[in-house]
């Protein structure tokens, strides 16, 4: 089994009533990969939305539907992923030349992400600025990137990686709001780049969750998702492959 030793340390609220326990949020992420399924967190224009919430710079918490409604303007409001406290970089050439670090939030919608550029203002970047996304990592410690791979001779490259949290914690805790992430934009990534009509084609692996359906799946069907090492490895091989 794997034990739960050090997973207390993963800082953003996912998953409700659970205070964000890594092992839960590792959990819903295994329950994601079974099902073949793409969460869609709705936040507005339905019942029961999800109170989502981000952290600025600043440490002050910001409901996600605030940040979306300046850049969605059809219902119902919803986001492929929310998170905070990741690092982002952005790089002319090549992402072993060190850019401006941002410490920021990050919102992933069916259009582009959203984050907190340096004037503490939102900005919002369409998938189609990039043309492909690939997953890094160094094993020791366990430190993963996201790297967004921008078109030929435009943009720029964009690095993602969390804070780690706790010297001692163990594994990849501090990584799995990234893994998350990482997780959402592969499974659909050449859709994503065509907007509202590519994530149509993903219309029966979209689950839609709203406040209600998600404390079901927390409470009814994640902890019956025994953990083992092997599924574990087995999972980890998927998102790196």
């Amino acid at each position: 089994m794997v034990h739960s030793f050090g997973l207390h340390n993963c800082p953003p609220f996912i998953l409700p009533n659970s205070q964000d326990s890594p092992l839960l949020l590792l959990k819903f992420l295994l329950f994601l990969n079974r099902e073949n399924l793409i969460p869609l967190f709705l936040l507005e224009g339905v019942d029961f939305p999800v109170n989502a919430l981000v952290y600025n710079r600043q440490g002050r918490s910001i409901p996600v539907v605030d940040i979306v409604r300046q850049f969605q303007n059809f219902s119902p409001i919803g986001v492929l992923f929310f998170s905070s406290h990741f690092l982002v970089n952005m790089y002319d050439d090549s992402p072993c030349y060190e850019g401006d670090e941002l410490d920021t939030f990050l919102l992933f919608t069916s259009e582009g992400l959203v984050l907190e550029n340096q004037r503490e203002e939102y900005d919002f970047i369409p998938w189609k600025y990039w043309q492909g996304v690939e997953l890094y990592f160094d094993r020791m410690p366990w430190i993963f990137t996201i790297v967004l791979k921008p078109e030929p001779f435009c943009g720029k490259f964009m690095t993602i990686s969390s804070h780690q949290y706790h010297p001692n914690s163990a594994g990849i805790e501090s990584s799995l709001p990234l893994l998350l992430g990482y997780f959402v934009l592969k499974k659909i990534w050449d859709n994503l780049k065509e907007g509202r009509l590519g994530m149509a084609r993903w219309k029966e692996n979209i689950l839609p969750l709203n406040s209600k359906r998600l404390l079901y799946i927390v409470n009814n069907i994640l902890p019956d998702i025994k953990l083992t090492r092997e599924e574990l490895g087995v999972f980890i091989e998927s998102v790196l492959s």
